[in-house]
């Protein structure tokens, strides 16, 4: 299962935090003066406490900030024991701190959080997953938590076996979306979301344009506005991948078109920090059937605008995307579009 991890031993654990409005204020303050001072870099390297003398391994997976004061980073840490556990820390600004445990499911074996969304210091959903017991008598699945400000408790979660979340976002404190894909065997998935209501997590079925389909980030601005994104393949022992949109209007998914996307187009991320304004990212190749050989893959940003084009506006509405395609070989940061 792919993870985005950040490894440390327990005693010297690091995390990378941001810096940039220190550094910013810094510099400005410098320029205002006669000379120039060095270049202050944007991200500085913070300490995190140790979790015990027990925990030989701690990995951060997931973080959230609601304010620019308060973040919730969530993982799992590795016991002397082998035992894999929910992990949680907290940043008030100006440390950060160990939250009483996250709770651990019963029987299992091993359980992680691998995502946490916030919309207020005292509220975060969390998902993750949990391993087998010792005796297979419970499957592998998921687990979520809700964090209150306080403490974490363990909340309701459909079974999913053979499934895999890759994305989460909360819009309210009754509304998040976690969005992944149920594998159907070895060469197809099934593209799959939950949906929490305040109270429990339940699926919600996206879509299917094509007999292949997989989501791999969401964002939800808003409680009825929702971007999910994806691939979807078709038939074939080498299907060409398609990207992938789906929309949430508060009742339902449904599909968007996208304007002529380069071929073997991958979305990975998407984030709408605004209700019509999304910008997504990932990557597209060449054809994937062994005959045409697999070209060089680039990166792209898929950027929505949700204003109306002037005269000489290059830009779109939330039906048609702007492809913006790396060229060949290289790499690199993506480029957004900039305003016309």
């Amino acid at each position: 299962m792919r993870r985005r991890t950040l490894r440390a031993r327990a005693a010297a654990a690091v995390l990378l935090a941001a810096g940039l409005a220190a550094a910013m204020t810094s510099a400005g303050a410098g320029a205002a003066g006669a000379a120039t001072p060095a270049a202050v870099p944007a991200w500085s390297v913070q300490a995190v406490p140790p979790l015990d003398s027990t925990s030989v391994i701690s990995r951060f997976l997931g973080v959230s900030c609601p304010t620019g004061s308060f973040c919730v980073a969530v993982g799992m840490n590795i016991g002397t024991d082998g035992t894999q556990r929910p992990m949680a820390q907290t940043w008030n600004g100006q440390g950060w701190h160990l939250t009483p445990p996250p709770a651990r499911p019963a029987s299992t074996q091993s359980s992680w959080l691998d995502f946490v969304s916030c919309v207020s210091p005292v509220l975060c959903q969390a998902i993750g997953h949990r391993g087998p017991s010792a005796d297979h008598t419970v499957r592998q699945g998921l687990i979520a938590e809700t964090w209150n400000g306080s403490h974490w408790h363990m909340v309701p979660i459909p079974r999913t076996p053979a499934s895999e979340l890759a994305g989460m976002s909360c819009a309210t404190a009754a509304m998040c979306f976690a969005v992944g894909a149920h594998f159907l065997n070895s060469a197809r998935t099934q593209a799959i979301s939950l949906r929490w209501d305040g109270t429990r997590w339940s699926p919600v079925q996206p879509r299917r344009p094509r007999p292949s389909t997989d989501l791999r980030g969401v964002s939800c601005p808003g409680p009825q506005n929702c971007y999910a994104t994806g691939t979807a393949a078709g038939k074939g022992a080498s299907p060409l991948d398609h990207p992938l949109i789906e929309h949430w209007n508060g009742t339902r998914w449904s599909t968007q078109a996208i304007a002529s996307p380069p071929r073997g187009t991958r979305l990975n991320g998407v984030s709408c920090p605004a209700a019509a304004v999304c910008t997504a990212v990932g990557s597209a190749g060449g054809d994937n059937s062994p005959a045409a050989g697999r070209g060089p893959e680039q990166r792209h940003v898929d950027h929505v605008h949700g204003g109306q084009p002037g005269a000489g506006d290059t830009r779109h509405d939330l039906v048609q995307r702007r492809l913006v395609p790396r060229p060949a070989g290289v790499l690199g940061d993506p480029v957004l579009p900039q305003p016309g």
